[in-house]
């Protein structure tokens, strides 16, 4: 049976944006193995961790943890290089699949030899970190390894119309494809119903309060501070801020509720595997982050006709326009502000933009994704 593996830095990306990629090999014949760094903690718990082996399991897919590092720079990427080689060159995979910056750029160096018998190596890249408006750092240091590592791709995946024009142009992969993000399960989001009373149980808020959500950890990178600072401009107690997702920034995000005077407008509900569901009870979706390649959330929420407030990034602009929501500057707190109050003030306009963020969301639907895929490995 011919084999392929998949590998990425952390397991976070082989759970959130692979396991339908899985699937999609198996059915075409393939054994599959997975390698990733399942002792990063930076993103799934230990708990999730264990129900991930356990579901790989389940479906016939053996792991290896192999331990990349986030930082590029680490010398424990040289480990995880050799590690990654050994595994290749043993079991003879016919096609590689890699993702993540880090996880990409060592399989494509460790399959390098691999490619000459005919190993097919493909890498996603799901947001380059050489953007526009990058740190000088990112552009030198990464742009320098995704430019070397090109050459041993035979197939540079992207997803968003930015990162597609950079690798056409820039890049030097044998073939470069756009592929309109990992897919959303339109269906379900779609059919989800909302549980509106029990979350205003749960925040203790009035019936009729209006809940603004956001999904995505506590870091610096989602910028949930716009999101927090723009309520407190409101100046209006009825409107609330939910947020869902787990970081290093929680207390940080606690403390400034607490100065702004609007710590019982601000809720950290943490880890959640309900996002439909507070999708569906919420009145708008707030998404002021820094950097993304092609937002599976924003997707989410389009898919859940929500409104949507957003800032305006690579990843964001592919999926928002005037027509389903509103973009504003990322850190631009009185834009944020603005655009929530026209929101609110127009019901009329909330109703238009819901229904055009939903059915511009079953462009991303998962079927369509996974025909992208089929046609990818089966070339």
């Amino acid at each position: 049976m011919k084999k392929a593996l998949m590998t990425a830095h952390v397991a976070y990306a082989i759970e959130m944006f692979n396991i339908p990629n899985i699937r999609l090999l198996q059915s075409m014949g393939y054994e599959v193995q997975v390698a990733c760094n399942f002792d990063d903690r930076s993103s799934l718990s230990d708990e999730k961790v264990a129900a991930l082996k356990d579901k790989l399991t389940a479906m016939g897919v053996k792991y290896h943890n192999i331990p990349f590092q986030r930082n590029p720079l680490k010398p424990q990427n040289l480990k995880a290089f050799f590690a990654l080689k050994k595994l290749i060159d043993s079991e003879k995979f016919s096609l590689i699949h890699c993702h993540t910056p880090v996880g990409g750029i060592l399989t494509r160096l460790a399959a390098a030899k691999c490619r000459k018998s005919g190993t097919k190596v493909i890498y996603t890249a799901h947001g380059f970190h050489f953007f526009k408006g990058a740190p000088l750092v990112n552009r030198v240091i990464y742009f320098t390894a995704e430019w070397l590592c090109s050459f041993f791709t035979d197939t540079l995946i992207t997803i968003n119309k930015e990162d597609f024009e950079s690798a056409e142009t820039k890049l030097h992969a044998k073939k470069v494809c756009y592929v309109p993000g990992v897919g959303v399960d339109t269906e379900r989001f779609g059919g989800t119903q909302g549980k509106r009373e029990a979350l205003l149980n749960e925040i203790a808020a009035d019936e009729d309060s209006v809940i603004l959500l956001g999904v995505g950890e506590l870091s610096a990178r989602k910028n949930h501070g716009v999101s927090i600072r723009a309520l407190a401009e409101l100046k209006n107690s009825k409107v609330h801020l939910v947020i869902a997702g787990t970081g290093e920034k929680e207390e940080e995000f606690r403390t400034l509720a607490k100065k702004l005077s609007i710590e019982n407008q601000v809720h950290l509900l943490g880890f959640r595997t309900d996002i439909a569901e507070l999708m569906k009870s919420a009145d708008v979706f707030i998404f002021p982050s820094l950097q993304e390649g092609l937002p599976v959330a924003l997707m989410e929420a389009m898919a859940c006709s929500l409104p949507c407030v957003c800032s305006e990034i690579r990843g964001n602009v592919d999926l928002i326009d005037e027509e389903t929501g509103i973009i504003c500057d990322k850190t631009d707190v009185t834009a944020f502000k603005q655009a929530i109050e026209k929101l609110l003030a127009d019901r009329e306009l909330r109703c238009s933009m819901s229904a055009k963020a939903l059915e511009r969301s079953k462009k991303y639907d998962i079927k369509i994704i996974e025909e992208y895929m089929k046609e990818i490995y089966s070339d």
